[in-house]
């Protein structure tokens, strides 16, 4: 039994609360950085959508984001105080801008390994189940304007918000 219902033009369209759990680790340091977010998931022809909004700054501002998971592939984007558009994909150079408050900086993503395993998300029938899980782990090297390039390593954990 899935957890999908249909909408007016008949596309499976379940909306659920999920809780996604970030682990980002700065490789050359040794820093992990640890947070979590309660999101919307829903199916969408690209993947799994989460949508949720977050406080970048810490000083109250805040950011839309939406995640699209698909099995090869995840794109981060953020709109409001931060505006991004990030693709991680196993081998992907992705180029794309960063825009702040002070201007917009060139950003470069090189994914290295991307690692993938989902339980309950059907991406071809686009159906998410009652019960789901998804788990990424992935490592990038990213560059930021003039900066020196910084190695990166994220794991991403996914799953439905138990009532």
């Amino acid at each position: 039994e899935s957890g999908r219902d249909f909408d007016r033009d008949g596309k499976g369209t379940s909306i659920m609360k999920a809780v996604i759990e970030f682990e980002n680790v700065d490789v050359e340091t040794g820093e992990v950085m640890c947070s979590q977010a309660t999101a919307l998931a829903s199916m969408t022809e690209q993947g799994m959508k989460l949508t949720y909004v977050e406080d970048v700054s810490g000083d109250g501002h805040k950011t839309r984001c939406t995640m699209i998971f698909s099995d090869n592939r995840l794109r981060v984007t953020r709109s409001g105080e931060l505006n991004s558009d990030f693709v991680y994909e196993h081998g992907l150079t992705h180029h794309t801008k960063y825009a702040t408050g002070y201007g917009s900086i060139p950003v470069t993503l090189q994914t290295k390994h991307f690692l993938h395993t989902a339980e309950g998300i059907d991406y071809e029938a686009a159906v998410l189940a009652e019960e789901f899980s998804l788990r990424l782990a992935l490592q990038y090297t990213m560059e930021m304007g003039n900066e020196l390039p910084m190695e990166r390593k994220m794991k991403v954990h996914v799953h439905n918000l138990a009532d």
